[in-house]
């Protein structure tokens, strides 16, 4: 097993052990929190395993500078948590489909840490009240980031292959805009 697997396995277990216990669908606000944190935790706890080729315009100013751009996860670990504590019949009864989706929310592209905060902005979470005021696939697009591939320039619509279609569709019913 690779490195990153321990960590998803360990996430995956988890998880199913809160909703085993019927711990999500009732939780209050403060603990749906600290339960998404154990694949957030997990996710960032894992490494580096899924790092793409793409950095942003700005951060590649950085590097020329001798300094180090931020590596901002394309998926938000602690969103995608709640995607699978409310769909437990899909990613967690089977972990081929689970680990598959861990290695997604894996993938980083290089960004400066103002950008970074920009698209960190795109979400809110207070209390159990969460709120997406762009989509995942398109908020690279509303922040202004361009990408590089190390090649040339590359189209923004390469978040609609990196982006599940599940997580776009579980959006939708949190987007305020």
């Amino acid at each position: 097993m690779e490195r990153w697997e321990y960590f998803s396995e360990t996430a995956f277990v988890a998880m199913q052990a809160q909703i085993e216990r019927d711990m999500w669908s009732n939780a209050a606000p403060q603990k749906k929190i600290s339960q998404t944190r154990i694949f957030y935790d997990q996710i960032h706890s894992c490494g580096y395993p899924n790092q793409t080729d793409y950095i942003s315009m700005e951060a590649l100013k950085l590097l020329s500078k001798k300094k180090r751009p931020t590596k901002d996860h394309i998926l938000a670990p602690q969103f995608v948590a709640r995607m699978v504590y409310d769909n437990p019949n899909v990613w967690l009864s089977d972990y081929e489909i689970f680990k598959d989706l861990f290695f997604k929310c894996c993938q980083t592209i290089q960004v400066t840490r103002q950008e970074n905060d920009i698209l960190r902005g795109f979400t809110s979470s207070r209390n159990d009240n969460f709120s997406i005021r762009v989509p995942t696939v398109k908020k690279y697009d509303a922040a202004g980031i361009n990408l590089f591939d190390g090649n040339a320039f590359i189209s923004n619509q390469i978040f609609e292959d990196l982006v599940p279609k599940e997580l776009t569709e579980y959006e939708k019913q949190y987007l305020t805009s």
